[in-house]
């Protein structure tokens, strides 16, 4: 995927510079690199990853390695942590539903009404505000190692 990316980034740079000659602000930005990966199966509630999880967690690591951090045609950051883990976020299905349902950023849902069918709407648990708490900061801290590792 990031090969593909930097593909397109590179062909979109270049028609845009050619319909636009004169503007030459993003001339120096845009060196696609790769800045870790986030896992999305992490359980803050028991604080462990369960089996089935931890197998595809090992798999992750293992493509990660084997294609983006052994790939010289890649750049990386040169701050990657050891297990090139920019992140973890909680496994959302619940909470990405309703953004996705109601268009609103997962970190601003507990201002909101949960929806469980696209029609009735409920309340959400005090487990589940707490959640969407820690989420706001995991994405936060996510965001701020990227930054860091890119700049």
């Amino acid at each position: 995927m990031i090969p593909t990316f930097i593909d397109d980034w590179k062909s979109g740079y270049e028609r845009f510079s050619k319909s636009n000659p004169n503007i030459n602000k993003y001339q120096d930005i845009g060196d696609p690199k790769f800045a870790g990966w986030v896992y999305n199966g992490f359980d803050t509630q028991k604080n462990h990853i369960v089996k089935a999880d931890y197998i595809h967690y090992q798999e992750i690591v293992k493509s990660i390695t084997q294609e983006l951090i052994n790939n010289d045609n890649i750049s990386k950051s040169t701050i990657l942590p050891p297990d090139f883990k920019a992140g973890e976020i909680e496994d959302m299905n619940v909470l990405i539903q309703n953004s996705i349902w109601q268009s609103i950023p997962v970190a601003s849902l507990k201002d909101y009404r949960p929806m469980k069918t696209l029609q009735d709407k409920g309340s959400w648990a005090p487990r589940q505000i707490t959640l969407i708490d820690k989420l706001n900061t995991r994405f936060t801290e996510l965001a701020d190692n990227v930054i860091s590792s890119c700049i």
